[in-house]
Order: structure tokens, then C-alpha cells, then sequence
């Protein structure tokens, strides 16, 4: 006896289909909202990331994306800054023989934190940390401390005193400096680093004078006799101070003001205060931070391949 065709149907053919299995298989597990929800990432722009004005998912944690690629891209920010960590160790490192060179410190910090959340059923988000994309160079510090002292014996060098700065000029005007290996130039001026050295009266002339001598207290001699007085400044704050290169400084924000009670070294250079051993240790430790990031980009990406291949399987 044939079956009644109510028995075979289901009352409504319309919820069989929405209600099935194989239907509910081929629809996207999760939308952009719903994952960046389980994650507990709130949106900054209600915008789709998928908006080709908004940066991609990967660069922005406040609009999802995959946690994978949020792996790959804090490798990537971490090879960066340990890349610049290199080159300002190396510029130490060449630098270590340089008269008064201040060496300079990599300071990192972390890069777009997200707020973490813990979802659970019928009870509110409970925060249980913050996520980092990876570290970045935040700043480039020079440490102003005063190298060791080495007698030369030399008329013409001198160590300054903690705080204090030779004045030079430059094409681009008035720069600082604590080099104190100051030299006679071809057409008879005081200079150092390639630069005339300032004095009351501006660049300091020695022509004609068969001996030149700094007095401890920055006069210029020359044969005995005081020609000009070194034009040494300070400043209220030396984190003002810019590198230029060459030794010399620019103030970023404030003004030079004369130095009072000076008291020089004289026949003495104060060294860098590069410490080689402590460069090269820090250096070995930056090589294995960049390799250590390099197998960490690595290991995500074969896991990327991994969940490719095998979903392409299913």
C-alpha cells in the first residue's frame, strides 16, 4: 500500500530545509562581528574591515581578523625593531675610539594593544588581559654619562666637565659638542671635528702665534697670552638635544645658556663611554631575538599551509 504523502513530506517543506543538516554546514561559520566577538575585540568603526579605505584585519586588532596573521605580523614588527637595535648597537660599536662619543639605547615598546575578553553564556565579558601585535622602536635614547679620562698631554685638547658643550659653527649654524680634541686649521682657526670652535668674539683666530694652549679655565692662548675664551654652554635639561652626527648637537627645544665656573681638563680627552664587551653581548642577544621572530614567522606559515591544504581537502 503506498504511503500517504503527508507521511513522507514534513509539514513544512520550507523549515525541513532551513532546519537541515547539509544546510547548515554550508553556511559560513562565523560572520566578521560574531568573530571578532569571540575573540572579544570591540570594532573602533562600525565600518567592515573589508572597506578598502581601513587598513586589512591584520594591521588593526580592533577589527578581527586571523589570529595567525596577527602572529606572522608581530614577528615581522619584532624583526624590524631588533633590525634597528643592530644598526644602533654596530654605530656604537664604531664609534667606541671617538672622543666624548655618548652611546646611544634602543627603547621598544609594545604596538597596538587589544583589550581581551572572556565571553561566557548568560553572564557579561570579564576582561582577562591585553594582546600586543609585537614590539616596536619607540625611541632612540643617548645615555649621557662621562667617559674615562685619558692624559695626553697635548696643549690643545681638553675634557669638559659633566653638562657643559663647546660651541662650533656650522652651514647649518650653531651646533654643540663635548669633543675636545681640538685642532689648528689651515687658515688659522681653533676647530674640531672640521668645525671653528667659538669664543666670545666668535670663531677663534690663532694666526701668528707660535704656541697655542687652553688655560684650564677656557681661555685661549696664544704665545703665552690670553686671544679669546671658549664660548661653553648648558643646558636646563640634555634630553633636549638632538644627534646630528659628527659629534654634534642641536638643541630640539630650549636655549644654550653660558656656562659659569668652569673648570676644564687640560692635556686630557675624555673617552666614549662605549663599553665594547657590553656592545657585543647586546648584540648576540639582538641576532637571536631576530632569529628567534624569523622561526616564528616560519612556524606560522607552515601552519597557514597546513589549514589551506587540508581545507581544501574536506
Amino acid at each position: 500500500m503506498p504511503k500517504s504523502s503527508s507521511a513522507a513530506s514534513p509539514a513544512n517543506p520550507k523549515d525541513w530545509r532551513e532546519t537541515s543538516p547539509l544546510r547548515q554546514r554550508r553556511q559560513p561559520i562565523r560572520r566578521v562581528g560574531e568573530r571578532q566577538a569571540l575573540f572579544g575585540i570591540t570594532p573602533a568603526n562600525p565600518k567592515d574591515w573589508r572597506d578598502p579605505q581601513l587598513p586589512p584585519p591584520f594591521l588593526d586588532k580592533t577589527r578581527g581578523g586571523d589570529i595567525l596573521i596577527r602572529g606572522i605580523v608581530s614577528g615581522i614588527t619584532a624583526m624590524r625593531a631588533q633590525l634597528l637595535n643592530q644598526e644602533v648597537i654596530a654605530n656604537n660599536l664604531a664609534n667606541a675610539d671617538t672622543a666624548a662619543y655618548n652611546r646611544d639605547k634602543v627603547v621598544f615598546s609594545s604596538f597596538n594593544d587589544a583589550l581581551m575578553y572572556a565571553l561566557r553564556p548568560s553572564a557579561f565579558p570579564v576582561a582577562i588581559g591585553r594582546m600586543s601585535s609585537g614590539a616596536v622602536v619607540q625611541d632612540i635614547e643617548t645615555i649621557r654619562s662621562v667617559g674615562p679620562i685619558e692624559k695626553t698631554e697635548e696643549p690643545l685638547d681638553i675634557a669638559l666637565p659633566a653638562g657643559d658643550y663647546l660651541s662650533v659653527e656650522t652651514a647649518s649654524g650653531t651646533r654643540y659638542t663635548r669633543r675636545g680634541d681640538l685642532e689648528v686649521s689651515g687658515d688659522g682657526y681653533l676647530t674640531v671635528a672640521g668645525y671653528k670652535v667659538l669664543g666670545k668674539s666668535g670663531p677663534v683666530n690663532v694666526t701668528g702665534y707660535g704656541s697655542k694652549a687652553i688655560r684650564e679655565d677656557g681661555a685661549v692662548l696664544g704665545d703665552g697670552k690670553a686671544v679669546d675664551s671658549l664660548a661653553l654652554v648648558e643646558f636646563k635639561d640634555e634630553s633636549v638635544l638632538v644627534k646630528e652626527g659628527n659629534s654634534l648637537f642641536r638643541p630640539g627645544s630650549g636655549e644654550a645658556t653660558p656656562a659659569l665656573s668652569v673648570v676644564l681638563i687640560q692635556g686630557a680627552l675624555e673617552k666614549s663611554s662605549v663599553d665594547p664587551v657590553s656592545e657585543m653581548v647586546n648584540l648576540i642577544y639582538t641576532m637571536r631575538a631576530y632569529e628567534a621572530a624569523q622561526r616564528a614567522i616560519r612556524s606560522h606559515d607552515e601552519t597557514l599551509e597546513e589549514a589551506v591544504n587540508r581545507v581544501g581537502k574536506v
